[in-house]
C-alpha cells in the first residue's frame, strides 16, 4: 500500500469517527421523532407527523431519513411525502451542533383546498414559531405532485412529475434583505403535466435560472406579493376556445403578482416571450411568434371591463400568420395598450405577394369599440388579392394577374357588423400595371359591340369594383366568375380603383382601366350597408374622356339591374354605331367628359 493511500484511509477513518461522534448528540429515535415533528410544526405553522421509519447514516454523508411524512394546516392544506432525506452540515456537526444543509423530498404530494363560506378548519393549525428564519443551502424534489381544489369543480389545479433543484432557500425572512420577505429561493425545475380547471392544460414545463420570492400580509406588510425572475419553457399549452401553443419560452425579468390589503390586485411582466406555433381553433395560426422588450401590467379593477385593465408595450415579431384565406409573413410591429386602447405602429409584413406597412388602432375601452387602419401594400399581386377575398373554393387560376399596390385608410365603430358598416369612413385605393386578363380580351369584346349590344359592361368593369372593396363585395359578387371563357387572354396596361367612403357608402373618385386600345371608367356609389349599386355607370371612353358606350347599374350586388347599353345619347341615330363614323360625321362635336382621372387613353403620351 502506498503512503498516499494510507493517508487517505487514515483521514477517512478519522472523519468517520468524528462524524459518528457528532451524530451521538442526536437523541434516540423516539425522541428524535418527537423533536423533528415539533420543530417542523413550529417552523411551518402546520401539524407535522412522521408515520414511517427514521434512519440515521453517515455514508455518503451524515443524514437522517424519514418515511411517510405528513403535514396538515389551515385551509384544508395537506402535504404527504413518501421519503425525506435531511443532510447535515459536517462542520457544525463536529462541534456537536445539528444544522440541516440539504433536504431531499422524494414523491411529495401537496394538496390545497379553498374553504367554502362557513366551513372551518379540519383541525387547529400549529402555532407558528417566532424563532430565527430558516435557511437551506439546497433542496431537491423528485416525483412531486400538487393539487388545488377551489369552491367549484372547474377551478381545480393539478400538476404532476415535478422535479426541483433549489440552490438557495430562505423561509421566514432573509438576512440582510427586507424584513417582510417570507420566502425566497433560487433554482431550476420541471413539471411534466399541469391542468388548470377544465380549460387550461400545459405539458413539459421547465424553469431555468429561477428566483422566486413571496411576501405575506402577516409579515407586517400592507400587501401580499409573489415575484418571479428567470426562464420558463413549455412544450405545449392549451386553453379554452381552442387556443393552443407549442414550444413556448419566456425570459422574465420580473413577473409579479401584488394583492394589497386595500386596493386593486395587479400582475406585471417585463421580459420576452417566444412561441413556435399559436392557434385559435381553426380560425388563425401564428408561427414563430416573439414578444421582446415587453413591459405589461394588468390591474384587477372591480366593475370595469377586463380589456380596459391591460396596459403596456413591447415589440412583436411573427414569422407567419394565417386566418381564413389571408396569409401574412415577416410581421414586425411596436405594440402598446392603455385603458382599453390597443395600437400597432411601424407595422411591416409581407402580404398579398407584396410588402405592407402602416399602423392599426383598436379602442375597446368604450361601449362602442372603434377601429382605425392606415395601411399600404406595395408590390403585391392582383391574383393574390382576388384569391384572398374570393368566395368558396379557390380557383385554379384567378382571372386577373399582375403587379398591384393597395392602400387603405379606414375608420369604423360599432358592436355589430351593421353598426361597423354604417360608421365606415375613409379611402380605399388599388392600382395595377401590365395586368393579364385570362380568357377575356376586352379589346375584342368592345370592338364587337357594334354588332351585338347584349354584352354586359358590368362584367368588363367588374375588376374596377374588386379593388379595395373586395372584403365586402365578394359576399355577393364573385369576381372569379367574370373571366368566363371568351377566347384568348387580354391585357390591361393600367388599372386604378380609388374610392371615398362616407358612412358606409363608397363613391368612385378615380376608377378606370386602360387596355391596349380602349379605356373604361366607372362612376357612382356602392352601398356597403345594403350591398347595392347606387346610380352606378360603366362607360367606354374616347380620347377626350367622353362616354362612347355606357350602361347604368342599380340593384343588389347579387342581382344587379342593368340598364340599356347607350351610345353617345346626344346624337341619336344608327350612323353612330361605329366609332369611326362619329369622328367623320361630327369632327368638332363637344361632349361633357365622363372621366378626367389619372388613367390616360391608350397610346396617349
Amino acid at each position: 500500500m502506498t503512503l498516499r493511500k494510507k493517508k487517505l484511509l487514515i483521514s477517512g477513518a478519522l472523519a468517520l469517527l468524528l462524524v459518528s461522534a457528532g451524530l451521538s448528540v442526536l437523541p434516540g429515535r423516539t425522541a428524535l421523532r418527537q423533536r423533528l415533528e415539533a420543530e417542523a410544526s413550529a417552523a411551518l405553522g402546520m401539524r407535522v407527523t412522521i408515520g414511517g421509519r427514521i434512519g440515521v447514516a453517515f455514508f455518503p454523508g451524515a443524514l437522517i431519513s424519514l418515511r411517510d411524512v405528513t403535514a396538515k394546516g389551515p385551509g384544508l392544506t395537506a402535504v404527504e411525502i413518501k421519503k425525506v432525506k435531511l443532510w447535515l452540515a459536517l462542520k457544525p456537526l463536529l462541534k456537536r451542533e445539528v444544522l440541516i444543509d440539504r433536504v431531499d423530498l422524494i414523491s411529495p404530494s401537496l394538496h390545497l383546498a379553498r374553504r367554502r363560506p362557513g366551513e372551518g378548519f379540519p383541525e387547529k393549525p400549529a402555532a407558528r414559531s417566532a424563532k430565527k428564519p430558516f435557511n437551506l443551502r439546497e433542496l431537491r424534489v423528485t416525483g412531486g405532485s400538487l393539487t388545488y381544489a377551489g369552491p367549484g369543480d372547474a377551478s381545480g389545479v393539478e400538476a404532476g412529475g415535478i422535479e426541483l433543484t433549489v440552490s438557495e432557500l430562505h423561509y421566514g425572512g432573509v438576512p440582510g434583505e427586507a424584513p417582510g420577505r417570507e420566502l425566497f429561493l433560487k433554482g431550476k425545475g420541471k413539471c411534466r403535466t399541469f391542468r388548470g380547471g377544465s380549460k387550461v392544460q400545459a405539458d413539459g414545463i421547465e424553469l431555468t435560472a429561477a428566483e422566486l420570492s413571496y411576501i405575506g400580509l402577516n409579515a407586517g406588510k400592507p400587501y401580499t406579493a409573489l415575484s418571479f425572475k428567470g426562464g420558463i419553457k413549455c412544450g405545449t399549452f392549451k386553453a379554452g376556445g381552442g387556443t393552443e401553443a407549442s414550444s413556448v419560452e419566456a425570459a422574465a425579468e420580473d413577473l409579479s403578482y401584488i394583492s394589497p390589503a386595500a386596493g386593486n390586485r395587479k400582475i406585471t411582466f417585463k421580459g420576452g416571450v417566444l412561441c413556435k406555433t399559436l392557434t385559435a381553433g381553426d380560425k388563425a395560426l401564428a408561427v414563430d411568434l416573439e414578444l421582446s422588450e415587453g413591459d405589461l401590467f394588468y390591474t384587477f379593477k372591480g366593475g370595469e371591463k377586463p380589456r380596459k385593465n391591460l396596459a403596456g408595450k413591447g415589440n412583436i415579431k411573427c414569422g407567419a400568420f394565417r386566418t381564413g384565406n389571408l396569409s401574412f409573413t415577416g410581421i414586425k410591429m411596436k405594440a402598446a395598450a392603455e385603458k382599453g386602447v390597443f395600437s400597432a405602429a411601424d407595422m411591416r409584413m409581407d402580404f398579398l405577394g407584396g410588402v405592407g406597412s402602416g399602423g392599426l388602432k383598436i379602442d375597446l375601452g368604450s361601449e362602442s369599440p372603434a377601429y382605425e387602419a392606415d395601411y399600404t401594400v406595395s408590390g403585391s399581386r392582383m391574383e393574390e388579392y382576388l384569391s384572398a377575398f374570393s368566395r368558396g373554393k379557390a380557383a385554379e387560376r384567378e382571372p386577373l394577374e399582375g403587379p398591384a399596390d393597395l392602400s387603405v385608410e379606414l375608420k369604423v365603430r360599432g358592436n355589430n357588423l351593421d353598426a361597423l358598416l354604417r360608421s365606415m369612413n375613409g379611402r380605399f385605393s388599388l392600382t395595377g400595371k401590365d395586368l393579364t386578363l385570362h380568357n377575356m380580351d376586352l379589346d375584342m369584346v368592345i370592338s364587337k359591340l357594334e354588332r351585338s349590344q347584349n354584352f354586359n359592361l358590368l362584367d368588363a368593369g367588374a375588376f374596377l369594383l374588386a379593388g379595395p372593396l373586395g372584403p365586402a363585395l365578394t359576399k355577393s359578387y364573385n369576381f372569379a366568375d367574370v373571366g368566363f371563357s371568351r377566347g384568348k387572354d387580354g391585357k390591361i396596361g393600367r388599372l386604378v380603383s380609388a374610392w371615398k367612403v362616407e358612412n358606409g357608402i363608397a363613391r368612385a373618385e378615380d376608377v378606370a382601366l386602360a387596355t391596349l386600345n380602349h379605356r373604361l371608367a366607372v362612376k357612382g356609389r356602392l352601398d356597403f350597408i345594403g350591398l347595392r349599386f347606387e346610380e352606378m355607370t360603366v362607360a367606354v371612353l374616347d380620347k377626350r374622356g367622353c362616354a362612347v358606350y355606357s350602361q347604368k347599374v342599380n340593384g343588389t350586388l347579387a342581382r344587379p339591374e342593368l340598364g340599356k347599353l347607350s351610345m353617345l345619347e346626344s346624337l341619336a341615330g344608327p350612323v353612330l354605331s361605329v366609332f369611326g363614323t362619329v369622328k367623320r360625321l361630327v369632327p368638332g362635336m363637344e361632349c361633357s367628359p365622363f372621366y378626367s382621372g389619372s388613367v390616360p387613353q391608350p397610346g396617349k403620351d
